[in-house]
């Protein structure tokens, strides 16, 4: 135990010197400004190859690393759908709980096999609000 851990406040300095100098924080945050200009031309190559109002749907799952760091997922369908609500798109979260209409226990079709959480349905309802509304407008 003693040789562990006087290994451990041996090595502790040099790895907090590595880690800590300029050069390795200056390459961390050049990955992250490179990360950030991809996921931004992504979007910006999805949004342009839209020249009418559109209506975006995606599923509203979420994805976890299991170690508490942000799943590239979740930060691209944030990023997205906050410019594509910039840029007067229609996007609209799928509760991915309520759409399989066969049921995964007996395989019966058009059997409600699952009832939704309450504040599931209230989100599932704004959403279903928002596409009617679109469904309604005329098409410029």
């Amino acid at each position: 135990m003693e040789q562990s851990t006087f290994r451990f406040f041996l090595v502790q300095d040099i790895l907090h010197g590595f880690y800590g100098s300029a050069r390795v924080k200056a390459m961390g945050w050049d990955l992250k400004k490179t990360k950030k200009a991809e996921m931004d031309l992504a979007i910006d190559a999805i949004l342009r190859e839209c020249t009418t109002k559109t209506l975006f749907c995606y599923g509203n799952g979420s994805f976890r690393t299991g170690i508490n760091l942000a799943s590239p997922h979740e930060s691209f369908k944030a990023v997205f759908a906050q410019k594509a609500v910039a840029a007067g798109h229609i996007v609209v979260l799928v509760d991915e709980y309520l759409t399989s209409s066969i049921c995964p226990t007996c395989l019966e079709s058009n059997e409600v096999s699952r009832l939704a959480k309450p504040t599931t349905r209230r989100g599932l309802d704004a959403d279903l609000d928002k596409a009617d509304a679109f469904e309604s407008q005329e098409p410029k």
